[in-house]
């Protein structure tokens, strides 16, 4: 397990920084309502372009419509009819209508144009969606009572935003991941279930986003709240009295104004329609971003003064990308995941070299990014050949992958 290599990890956190921290840059422009880094394309704005999402040890992307994957193949995962890793992207089948791919620890699943959601590698909690237990090599769909907008998977539980804002999600549901207000020990799902409740209303048909983290889920609700469920093991909801499992949708704050979530491990981040951005939870490997490690039970906002577009968060590292195209990353370098050149964690968010970027993905280990030129870049832990670069040497840099 890559857990094991925590303690070595903690050796650095007297590092110095020594790159200068976030600095606003000018801002050239806004997209409003930008759905943040995790959010599929709109079915309807075409297939062209380069998309990406990063896993524990594995990559998926979309290129012009192409579905690829690359690095750990262990359990299917990579949807090659095997389960040997690629160090470089594998085509996944001939299709040529993919707009997403989301990559969790053991599984992927990626969107059709058509909106129609596909899984593949292990199975064995239910996180492919289909009836049975076996895992899959190969990509199978999952039956949906409605047309995906955007899928997203991590650890071992998945959630597809539908059409007419309605939110299924399956798989693990041993932390209430999949919000549906059971009791523990609770039943996993091994096809959809509709996260349709809440603590105060009935039926839910207003989610506008969604993300997962590795045992909770935070989503967005017109016209702009946050809602977030499951693991809740360093209160980073704030919910007076709450256990450490939610195992409903919880409403965070009282703002209404959010466009752009993601959840982590045990945080979660989100930005507003002023562009900025806010996080908390677990803060020990300097993850927030807040220029320490103090965890935090409330939302509190990053780098004040920078506008924000979208972000994207792990359990050791954090990157976001600014309204300017800029991209910024913070916390863990022990894999140079930052892509600053060295292995120095920073505890502020610091610029990174390159760009203008269009997307950013952080992996466990590892980050990728797309430039305005629909190129991709990856850094940082390669050791099953997720950067796509062809080896398995760690980078410190962000550098180009070859299709």
């Amino acid at each position: 397990m890559r857990l094991l290599v925590l303690a070595p990890l903690l050796a650095c956190a007297a590092c110095t920084d020594v790159v200068e921290v976030l600095t606003p840059p000018p801002v050239a422009g806004n997209a409003p309502g930008d759905a943040g880094n995790d959010a599929a394309p709109p079915r309807d704005a075409g297939i062209s372009g380069v998309t990406v999402d990063g896993g524990q040890e594995h990559t998926c992307a979309t290129r012009d419509g192409a579905l690829y994957c690359f690095g750990s193949g262990s359990r299917g995962k990579l949807g090659l009819g095997d389960t040997s890793d690629r160090t470089r992207p594998a085509r996944v089948g001939v299709d040529a209508d993919w707009i997403w791919a989301a990559a969790a620890t053991q599984h992927s699943c990626a969107l059709r144009s058509d909106g129609t959601v596909h899984c593949f590698g292990a199975n064995d909690v239910g996180q492919l969606g289909v009836p049975g237990l076996q895992e899959s090599l190969v990509p199978l769909q999952v039956a949906l009572p409605a047309p995906a907008q955007h899928v997203i998977a991590e650890h071992n539980h998945t959630c597809a935003l539908l059409e007419g804002g309605r939110l299924s999600c399956w798989g693990e549901n041993t932390e209430g991941q999949l919000g549906l207000g059971d009791t523990y020990p609770a039943d996993n799902y091994f096809e959809p279930v509709e996260v349709a409740r809440d603590t105060a209303a009935g039926p839910v048909s207003s989610y506008t986003a969604v993300d997962t983290g590795q045992g909770n889920v935070c989503s967005l609700r017109a016209p702009g709240e946050l809602h977030c469920w499951g693991r809740n093991s360093a209160n980073q909801w704030n919910v007076a009295g709450a256990p450490l499992q939610i195992r409903a949708p919880v409403r965070v704050g009282t703002a209404s104004d959010w466009i752009s979530v993601q959840a982590g491990q045990d945080s979660s981040c989100v930005i507003n329609a002023s562009d900025e951005l806010y996080c908390s939870g677990n803060n020990s490997f300097a993850n927030l971003g807040t220029g320490d490690r103090v965890s935090r039970e409330t939302l509190t906002l990053i780098a004040p003064g920078t506008s924000f577009r979208s972000v994207s968060i792990d359990t050791f590292h954090g990157c976001a990308l600014t309204t300017s195209d800029a991209l910024y990353c913070w916390g863990r370098a022990i894999e140079g995941q930052l892509g600053l050149g060295d292995l120095i964690d920073r505890e502020s968010p610091a610029l990174v070299p390159g760009g203008p970027w269009k997307q950013v993905a952080v992996g466990r280990f590892f980050t990728c990014a797309v430039d305005q030129a629909d190129e991709l870049f990856c850094t940082g832990a390669d050791d099953s050949g997720q950067l796509g670069l062809g080896d398995t040497n760690r980078r410190n840099v962000l550098e180009l992958v070859t299709f």
